[in-house]
This record gives structure tokens, C-alpha cells and sequence, in this order.
């Protein structure tokens, strides 16, 4: 919430209305406005107007809200040349099957050639879309990744899903996008699928263990966000 307070009126541009706000704030909670007061290069108020009730509201949690299905969301698939073309086709039905749509996403559009020369067409490149406009990423493993790993806008599309606490699936060698993009510490899968902070990985193939990866993933995406990962160490530092 501080957060937010500092950014929506960090865009205002007339101090005396950022000041009025936080004495506003003052009204509700004084560590708040103080908070919030320092983030906007304000003075806090120094003595609270009344105190705290401490008085809750579920209704105003979106915490209370969540739904639990991953119908209508829109999930990234992000390939280059060389990708894994069966985990990709695997992946695909598991969104459709849950109701959710995806969008293929690489460096250029038009046809992407997979590793087993079967192709899959990019709907989109980085230029024509940004991670913002998803709920959840999936890369698949395959050679491509060597590709990715040096793709500032994979990097960044990740990294930024991962600040905006949305769910990310990765398998194979497409786990490694997780050092690149100095997103470490979370407990990543050496065989069947794991999950930890809304991020799934596998290092299966398409087959029974990757429906279970694919599970993992529509839950998390059913879920929405996974806000407890502000509380990670890691959290701060990912430049986004």
C-alpha cells in the first residue's frame, strides 16, 4: 500500500497537493503517512491526528477475491529457433483445456523453427507487445535458449512478470533464465515439477510428469498474483 501510495502521487506535480494528502493520511494511520511521507521527499507528520481503530475489511482485500480459475487469461509463450517443439504443443492444450488463451511471442514474427524442424508462427515480437499485457509466462525448453539468454527483452519480460508477481512455468534448459535475469534462491525442479513463490519448473519432457508442471501453472495463474514474493530477499534488487 505504501508502495502505491508513493506512486500514484509521486506523478503529482504540485507539492502543496502531495502535502494535503499525506495530513490525509495522518487521519487514518501516522506510521503510514510517515511512510508514505518519505518516499515523495515530504517531512511526515510528527504526531498522529486520533488513533488506529485497527478495523479490517475482507471486501477490500483483492487478496478475498480471487476467483481460482485461469478462464479468460492470457498467457506468453516465448520461442526462438531451436525450441522445444512437443512441450510447446503440450503446453498449448493445457491453456485451452483451462479456458485461457496464450499468444506466441519471439524475436521476429512469422514462423519459428523448433528443433525438431516443425514450426509454430510468433503472433508477436518484443517490439509489438510487453509483458504487462499477460498473466503468466511459459518458455519451453530446446537450444533455444542460448538465444534467449542473451535476448535483453526475454530477460526483461521475465523479470518484470516476476516484479509484477504474476506465474511463470519454465522447463528444461529454460530454467536458467532465472539466473540471467538474477532472479535466484527459489527451490527449482531437477526432475518432476516445482513450484516455489509461483514460479514452476521441470525438467521433464511432454508427458505425464509435464501435465502435472502444466497443473502447477494454471493453479498459480488461477490464484492471479502471488504477492508473498515482496517478502524475498531477491525481491528489491531485480531492476524493473
Amino acid at each position: 500500500m505504501v508502495d502505491a501510495f508513493r506512486f500514484e502521487l509521486g506523478k503529482v506535480q504540485t507539492k502543496y497537493i502531495r502535502e494535503r494528502m499525506v495530513d490525509r493520511l495522518n487521519h487514518v494511520d501516522n506510521t503510514l503517512a510517515k511512510r508514505v511521507a518519505a518516499g515523495l521527499g515530504l517531512p511526515g507528520p510528527k504526531e498522529p491526528v486520533g488513533v488506529n481503530h485497527g478495523k479490517s475489511s475482507p471486501a477490500l482485500s483483492q487478496a478475498n477475491h480471487i476467483k481460482h480459475t485461469a478462464k479468460a487469461r492470457k498467457i506468453a509463450i516465448i520461442i526462438r529457433e531451436g525450441f522445444d517443439y512437443d512441450q510447446v504443443a503440450a503446453f498449448q492444450k493445457i491453456v485451452q483445456d483451462a479456458g485461457a488463451h496464450y499468444e506466441v511471442i519471439s524475436k521476429w514474427l512469422g514462423n519459428i523453427k523448433a528443433s525438431n524442424g516443425r514450426e509454430i508462427e510468433a503472433e508477436k515480437n518484443f517490439d509489438t507487445t510487453v509483458s504487462v499485457f499477460y498473466d503468466g509466462v511459459f518458455i519451453p525448453g530446446g537450444k533455444h535458449i542460448d538465444e534467449l539468454k542473451e535476448t535483453g527483452e526475454a530477460i526483461f519480460f521475465i523479470a518484470e512478470s516476476f516484479k509484477h508477481f504474476k506465474t511463470i512455468a519454465l522447463a528444461g534448459e529454460a530454467v536458467q533464465m532465472l539466473a540471467v535475469a538474477r532472479i535466484d534462491g527459489l527451490n527449482t525442479s531437477t526432475s518432476a515439477a516445482t513450484v516455489d513463490h509461483g514460479v514452476v519448473t521441470t525438467q521433464s519432457g511432454a508427458g505425464d510428469n509435464f501435465s502435472q508442471f502444466g497443473k502447477l501453472f494454471i493453479d498459480g495463474v488461477g490464484n492471479h498474483r502471488h504477492w508473498e514474493r515482496s517478502k524475498l530477499p531477491i525481491f528489491n534488487r531485480i531492476a524493473v
